[in-house]
């Protein structure tokens, strides 16, 4: 029996057909071991894996077919070499092989290159592995592209889903999605090394996964969250920073079980709930025909009047989570503004600096420089602002200032990548300082869509502002806020 083998294993090297095919079979073999071992032990799935386990277990395959048809070029070529009475290749491979076998030194050397090879087989293995884990991290994912990536990276680091893996929202499963996503990846690093990629970049409005794949893998449709208070401090460009705060009760609603109807804004998505609508932009601001369906039937239709109604739509999409949370991950602070009123309200930017939310909004609108230059360009420019006004801030609160403020540009801008102030809006509202700009509900709910009813009378689409909302407070100062309200929105009580 061993005899057979050892006259059988030269025949794999006889020509270069049956070797490219056992070097092939031998390699996916021992990466497809390694790779099973090592995921045994894993604590973690790796999206990755699964795409370079069936490309070796296809190369292992090839391998094989590959082998036979070295045999068939093998036998041909002995049956020419007898015909001609010379000896063929394979007869000396064998001659060879069976000689080295019975030298004893032959043989230790033979078995030492033969671990070695095993060794190297292994390591690279584990290499690649490794190689592969890494590329599942977001620091792969952020980092790797390090200045189209930054304003995406940054924010992340400020989300909620900062603990969440980039890959599980952005790759789909199965062997397909990993393949077109790595091949996108190629087109995009060889963006990257020849400087060729868009500036910004594009939010993926037309690649994002379905909800189903993604949000409702943490989040249920079916949870009922009712009502949920929100404060939204503001405050105005005077000497006191005068504060003048907004609190409303959100109807986020969802399935009420004392009902059982789905209730508030999240009834867009009850199982029995299918909005539809055309898009007549590709980042889906223009909002034509909108159907709504109940049970698989249309119960619904609202079209844009005149010459709006004519735009001819890019598509047709059905509603889901990202089309108001469009932004859950990376989120920058929208406005300057709202920038400042954010930090001011948590205590980054000190309130009883006098016209310090003047000066911090007029600074950040204007500054679009170089971020490595930021502290020196906002030092020159507080301290002029400071110069044309009746107060100024004693030297430690202006340097106290100076870095809040650098820290609010750096989250927010980034001059390389042309990204600045709302270039990358969040859906979740309808706050905007340009008159223009349909944003969050009033896309759809603009008053101007209308719907046809079976008496023949017409029905605009809703756009009260109670249908998501109701307004608790509207521009007062928190300490005049009555103690329920404080504790809603977590302001502690005197």
């Amino acid at each position: 029996m061993l005899r057979r083998l050892m006259s059988f294993l030269p025949r794999l090297w006889a020509n270069w057909i049956t070797l490219l095919g056992s070097v092939v079979t031998t390699l996916s073999a021992f990466a497809i071991i390694i790779f099973a071992v090592l995921a045994s032990f894993s604590t973690r799935s790796n999206p990755y894996s699964g795409i370079f386990a069936i490309v070796f277990l296809m190369l292992f395959i090839v391998g094989l077919l590959i082998i036979p048809v070295g045999f068939v070029v093998e036998r041909i070529q002995q049956k020419r070499a007898t015909a001609s009475g010379v000896v063929h290749e394979r007869d000396v491979i064998i001659k060879a092989f069976m000689a080295a076998v019975s030298n004893q030194r032959a043989r230790r050397l033979m078995l030492f290159v033969g671990a070695l090879t095993a060794v190297n087989v292994i390591l690279i293995s584990v290499g690649g592995v490794r190689a592969i884990s890494y590329m599942d991290t977001p620091e792969f994912c952020g980092a790797a592209c390090h200045t189209p990536m930054e304003p995406e990276w940054t924010a992340y680091h400020r989300s909620p889903h900062q603990k969440v893996q980039c890959v599980d929202c952005h790759i789909g499963p199965g062997a397909g999605a990993l393949v077109e996503a790595k091949l996108n990846g190629m087109h995009q690093l060889f963006g990257v090394i020849f400087n060729n990629y868009h500036r910004p970049v594009p939010a993926p409005v037309a690649h994002m996964r379905a909800n189903t794949e993604t949000c409702e893998g943490c989040h249920a449709r079916e949870r009922f969250l009712g009502d949920s208070a929100r404060l939204f401090p503001h405050y105005k460009p005077t000497k006191e920073n005068t504060p003048a705060f907004n609190v409303m009760i959100n109807h986020i609603g969802g399935l009420d079980t004392r009902t059982g109807k789905f209730t508030g804004i999240h009834s867009h998505l009850a199982p029995n709930h299918t909005v539809t609508y055309e898009y007549l932009d590709e980042k889906r601001t223009q909002i034509g025909k909108i159907t709504v369906m109940e049970d698989g039937k249309v119960k619904t239709e609202y079209v844009l009047p005149g010459e709006e109604g004519k735009a001819k739509p890019l598509g047709t999409r059905s509603m889901e989570c990202t089309d108001c949370h469009n932004r859950p991950t990376h989120k920058f602070d929208g406005t300057a503004r709202q920038a400042v009123d954010k930090a001011m309200w948590n205590g980054e930017l000190d309130s009883k600096q006098p016209y310090l939310a003047k000066v911090a909004t007029e600074v950040l609108e204007k500054a679009n420089i170089p971020r490595e230059q930021a502290d020196s360009f906002f030092r020159t420019e507080v301290l002029a602002a400071y110069g044309a006004l009746d107060a100024k801030p004693v030297e430690a609160d202006m340097n106290l200032a100076i870095a809040a403020i650098t820290k609010i540009y750096a989250r927010n801008v980034f001059p390389k990548m042309n990204v600045t102030w709302n270039t990358y809006p969040d859906r979740i509202g309808h706050y905007t300082e340009k008159d223009d700009e349909l944003v969050g509900c009033l896309r759809c709910h603009d008053g101007k869509h209308e719907a046809t009813l079976a008496n023949g009378k017409t029905k605009k689409m809703d756009k009260s502002c109670d249908l998501c909302h109701a307004t608790v407070e509207s521009g007062v100062a928190p300490e005049k806020f009555e103690d329920p309200v404080k504790q809603m929105v977590g302001i502690p009580l005197d």
